[in-house]
């Protein structure tokens, strides 16, 4: 095997080898993850089917600072992570019913301060990125695990209490459309391109190499 073949090989193959595991990766586009005071939190993910209550009556986001009485200008990180221990979702027109992680990595915002007047307020545009695993089987037996990757934004809504203090009322992260990606097959063509491109180019170099030595 020449030295070009062997480059390719090395491109290409495993590429290719690794194709199913990249296939398993779903990107969102589209959904939201909701948390309210003293309920479960709300997961919908259209692209999946999933629309579901996830976390115990009393969920909250564990990472915040502040849950009721919170102090205008207290940092609240919005980073969270929940498991759910009953999942259904549908890939390929597939049920799956299993259960699933996630978690959210997101940055900080700044409770505001509510006017009397104004009786709610609001923070927004903060950016997340959410990863989840998600495992279940099929009536039939068919077991599958997915990775699930999104991002988008998160914006908080506070509101006065009737005692002057400030208490959130509902926790939104709303998924964006995802960047595109290149696809596996994608990956392999250029591979495939570039294979050629050295062996052409290759034949190019040792023809004049030849030449100069003759």
């Amino acid at each position: 095997m020449s030295h070009l073949n062997a480059m390719f090989l090395g491109v290409a193959l495993p590429l290719f080898l690794t194709s199913t595991a990249i296939a398993d990766t779903i990107h969102l586009g589209e959904g939201f993850l909701n948390y309210l005071p003293s309920s479960a939190a709300v997961l919908s993910l259209p692209e999946l089917s999933v629309y579901t209550l996830i976390g115990s009556d009393a969920s909250t986001p564990p990472n915040w600072n502040c849950v009721f009485d919170c102090v205008p200008g207290t940092i609240v990180n919005t980073a969270t992570a929940e498991h759910a221990f009953a999942l259904g979702f549908t890939i390929d027109g597939r049920q799956y019913d299993g259960t699933g992680d996630l978690a959210i990595s997101g940055g900080d915002v700044v409770v505001p301060r509510v006017d009397e007047a104004a009786d709610f307020a609001t923070t927004g545009g903060t950016p997340f990125t959410f990863e989840g695993t998600f495992s279940g089987r099929t009536s039939g037996g068919q077991q599958r695990t997915v990775r699930v990757l999104g991002r988008g934004t998160v914006g908080i809504l506070f509101r006065r209490s009737e005692t002057g203090t400030t208490n959130w009322l509902e926790a939104s992260y709303g998924f964006d459309s995802p960047t595109p990606e290149l696809s596996t097959s994608d990956l392999i063509a250029a591979a495939l391109f570039g294979g050629v491109l050295l062996r052409f180019f290759g034949r190019g170099f040792v023809s004049r190499d030849s030449t100069a030595t003759s």
